[in-house]
């Protein structure tokens, strides 16, 4: 496997996921420390239960705004 199938893989792999909004299952595709940037500021979180808590507010928003999934597509790497 290359670097161009593994960015894919990975890529995908993470918007799948991350549709799933499931916070234990989207953790480990983040690398402590790291930063959030959204409309509402940048937050950085420096361990993994700091990534779950972050990710439960995001998660939490686009539930109450009926969030179905995010798609990838058209992926050139």
């Amino acid at each position: 496997m290359d670097y161009i199938t593994d960015a894919r893989e990975f890529l995908n792999n993470y918007y799948s996921t991350f549709s799933t909004l499931d916070i234990e299952s989207i953790t480990p595709f983040f690398q402590e420390p790291c930063i959030f940037v959204s409309p509402q500021g940048v937050v950085a979180s420096q361990t993994a239960e700091q990534v779950k808590d972050v990710f439960k507010l995001i998660a939490e928003g686009l539930r109450s705004k009926a969030y179905g999934r995010s798609e990838l597509i058209n992926l050139k790497v």
